[in-house]
């Protein structure tokens, strides 16, 4: 089939060349010269395990351009995934949604059919825009286009996206033609074979599905902090409560580790973008829906009160954080939660050095010189009052804890919180233990 992706953010990127890689011709479209010249290079402008191997497998499968009737003229299926950010109220910006339509109606062919998929996450006013752009468009130069608007909300995580779009638990569609069924059938009809279920309902429906996973999501890990809070008190082990709590076949295993709380782009941006539109509606959900961001955001200043406990003061205290991306195996800082903290332990006067293994030069774009940049975590560890591990890199799993220990100040604090180490083996080696 012949596939356009309107795009070439993460989104973008992770669907066009995973489609390509069932033989699909994908054609992707950007303004974004200097990031479409690295794609035609194939050189990966971010960080997705899998994903420089695949555009580098797919050449001949893909084209980039900065053209847009390259990749939308003549196209069976149109992906748009542009970026939709939101304001601290979570209203959606939606200009991106906008401009990409004039683009699609500028561009079309009024010979064939062409089932056009909104895979950027949006709420559902996105739909009557693309629809009402397209109209203009075809009102204005006297023509009719074949086409039918729908979405495909993307159902990835990030780290793990290539495995997500090629082993699908689902795949939701939210069109209502029978040919714009056809379409999509025979384009996922490899994922349908594997036993991955294409959930069929409306547009609106879709659009909204996207929010609802995110938001049951982010409040799984939320109440986990939560409960994790109510366990130290008690100086209970949380990893064992919600071992015991996942074995409840009505909840299940997932997104109930402990942590410092979720990043990246989406919990966070979905869940504002509903609060926004709850309270536009005037409905009562909006202060349920709030309380999830304030809640996962309070677990930076408990990590705060911890070091305060410890130090007295962080003035000029030297404090390693070891993983500033939001999450492993990602070189995305978005939300992250070390960031989070590394902003207040600034306004503290301390000395911060850091290391990730893929997210450095993101945190050094939003810090710059404000911190120390290490090499690897044994260099960032060196002369340091506090260790805090914020992210849960494999690497980060297996230091070198009694060489860590031996280049740290005395008692040292070390601050576990994604609940990768054993709490007496620590205490053994000397340090002050503190954890989610």
């Amino acid at each position: 089939m012949k596939i356009g992706v309107l795009g070439t953010g993460w989104v973008g990127l992770v669907t066009g060349n995973c489609l390509a890689n069932l033989g699909n011709d994908v054609s992707f479209y950007d303004i974004d010269e200097n990031k479409i010249n690295s794609l035609k290079n194939q050189i990966c402008p971010i960080y997705e395990p899998g994903l420089q191997e695949l555009i580098i497998k797919n050449k001949n499968k893909t084209t980039y351009s900065t053209r847009p009737d390259e990749a939308i003229k003549d196209k069976d299926i149109l992906f748009i995934t542009v970026g939709t950010p939101a304001d601290e109220d979570g209203c959606v910006d939606l200009r991106y949604i906008k401009q990409i339509s004039r683009t699609i109606g500028e561009n079309l062919n009024p010979q064939n059919f062409c089932l056009i998929l909104n895979k950027s996450t949006s709420p559902p006013e996105a739909l009557d825009i693309i629809e009402e752009e397209i109209k203009e468009i075809e009102k204005n130069n006297n023509i009719k286009y074949d086409y039918e608007i729908g979405c495909c909300p993307e159902t990835l995580a990030e780290g793990t996206a290539i495995k997500d779009f090629s082993n699908p638990d689902r795949i939701i569609v939210g069109i209502k033609s029978e040919i714009a069924k056809g379409l999509v059938q025979k384009l996922f009809r490899p994922y349908a074979l594997n036993q991955a279920e294409i959930i069929f309902i409306g547009p609106k429906e879709a659009s909204l599905a996207k929010y609802a996973s995110n938001t049951h999501l982010a409040a799984r890990v939320a109440i986990t902090n939560v409960i994790s809070q109510i366990a130290r008190k008690y100086n209970a082990n949380t990893r064992e409560i919600m071992k015991a709590v996942g074995k409840d076949r009505r909840i299940g295993q997932k997104f109930l580790h402990p942590s410092l709380g979720f990043g990246g782009s989406c919990f966070s941006k979905d869940i504002q973008a509903l609060t926004f539109l709850s309270k536009q509606k005037e409905l009562p959900g909006s202060t349920l829906l709030q309380e999830i961001i304030n809640s996962n955001k309070s677990h930076t200043e408990h990590l705060i009160k911890d070091l305060l406990e410890h130090f007295n003061s962080l003035e000029n205290k030297k404090i390693t954080i070891l993983g500033t991306a939001f999450k492993a195996n990602v070189s995305d800082t978005r939300d992250s939660p070390a960031h989070r903290l590394i902003k207040i332990l600034l306004e503290l006067n301390a000395d911060i050095t850091v290391y990730d293994p893929k997210a450095m030069e993101e945190t050094k774009k939003e810090f710059g010189d404000k911190i120390n940049y290490a090499e690897n975590e044994n260099q960032a560890t060196e002369g340091s009052s506090a260790l805090i591990i914020a992210t849960e890199w494999d690497i980060f799993r297996s230091l070198d804890l009694p060489n860590i220990k031996n280049k740290m100040q005395e008692n040292p604090f070390f601050g576990d919180y994604r609940a990768l180490y054993n709490e007496k083996e620590l205490k053994d080696l000397g340090f002050k233990y503190y954890h989610v």
